[in-house]
């Protein structure tokens, strides 16, 4: 995504002050400039799959890790290249995600499939492609509002034969979880889950052999983040124990951080280049932000009750405190210092309750089931 800086000069130097209490990161190799618009990244046996978003080509690069060129670029042949945002795997096939969506008003959503045999084999480094159409069950308007859209996406995974897009919600700074077939054809992504994220998401990867899953995102003043997800179960992922760690950007290099994935006991990123900086390749140790706490903590001192809803449910609030009430895309439907909430003014679905003390900082979140 090419960048559009819309941050005052004051928001933009208090995130970067925020960043410093994160941890450190190795920068690797700055990337070429055949890679500057790197905005996916892909672990494949040891090697580093990427591509650009856009203005460049249905290509996918492995990156060598010593120069920060490519090693090797392999053509989709059969696929058009409008604005690739993240590539994900399973356990046969690669997917790319051409999803990206900056003014909220595309109705040309893909996702190309390919096998990972033929792409670690392919014949004159190019592959055939199958596609996904698809587009999102609660979109109804397709207007223009860039940059302030809740229908941009750059993060995807592949999991229990679905694939799970992240929503880039510019315009309140959650994402919410789609979840589409992994076959081709048209499909509705439906909507399953939403997480408040307070930044937008760029990309996501699972780490192997476990239920964890880091989501990858920067704040608007391009303050990067990532934002874990342990004992993730889908599509609920909101249930998981949820930290949020911000990265220290090594100087002169871009904060525009777009691409993400695991090997080992570290964590890889791919920066973009843009004003603030160069596009980078960059390692550190996850080991600190994954708990060995197995189990999801209460997110309030007493749960709603009952939960699912039945007409009047309590919750517990500290003094002064109160809650409010989000429906499925993040926005607040209701809030109330009131400790009885009267379910049925909410109607059927599914929502978050944030608690917040007498100073408005938020407290914790738990989802509510209103049958």
């Amino acid at each position: 995504m090419k960048w559009f800086f819309r941050a005052s000069l004051a928001f933009f130097v208090f995130f970067m002050g925020a960043a410093a209490f994160g941890q450190n990161t190795e920068l690797v190799t700055q990337l070429s400039e055949n890679l500057t618009e790197s905005s996916g990244l892909l672990n494949i046996d040891g090697r580093f799959v990427s591509h650009n978003d856009s203005g460049d080509g249905p290509y996918l690069y492995d990156i060598d890790t010593l120069s920060g060129d490519f090693s090797r670029r392999v053509v989709l042949d059969n696929a058009a290249q409008v604005d690739w945002e993240s590539i994900c795997r399973d356990e046969n096939y690669i997917y790319v995600g051409d999803f990206g969506n900056n003014a909220g008003s595309r109705q040309d959503l893909r996702i190309y499939k390919l096998e990972i045999d033929a792409y670690l084999n392919a014949t004159n480094d190019t592959v055939q492609v199958e596609t996904i159409e698809f587009s999102y069950s609660d979109q109804t308007s397709f207007e223009p509002n860039a940059w302030q859209t809740n229908y941009d996406a750059e993060a995807f995974l592949a999991a229990n034969d679905s694939l799970y897009v992240f929503s880039k919600n510019w315009g309140n700074l959650w994402t919410k979880v789609y979840a589409i077939p992994n076959s081709a054809g048209s499909h509705t992504a439906q909507l399953r889950d939403s997480i408040d994220v307070e930044g937008l998401i760029t990309d996501a990867t699972i780490i192997p052999d476990t239920d964890n899953i880091i989501l990858l995102g920067y704040s608007p003043a391009l303050a990067p983040f990532v934002f874990t997800i342990q004992n993730a179960s889908f599509p609920f992922l909101s249930e998981g124990i949820v930290v949020k760690t911000l990265i220290n950007v090594p100087s002169g290099m871009s904060g525009q951080w777009e691409g993400i994935d695991h090997l080992e006991n570290h964590t890889f990123f791919t920066g973009e280049a843009n004003f603030l900086g160069d596009a980078g390749f960059y390692r550190w140790s996850s080991g600190h932000i994954l708990s060995t706490n197995t189990t999801r903590p209460t997110p309030f001192l007493q749960l709603p009750s009952p939960n699912p809803a039945d007409e009047m449910v309590k919750i517990d609030l500290p003094k002064g405190g109160w809650y409010g009430v989000f429906d499925s895309s993040g926005k607040l439907v209701f809030k109330s210092s009131n400790k009885l909430l009267d379910s049925d003014s909410l109607g059927r679905g599914t929502f978050i309750i944030k608690r917040f003390d007498k100073d408005g900082a938020p407290l914790d979140q738990v989802k509510l089931v209103v049958p």
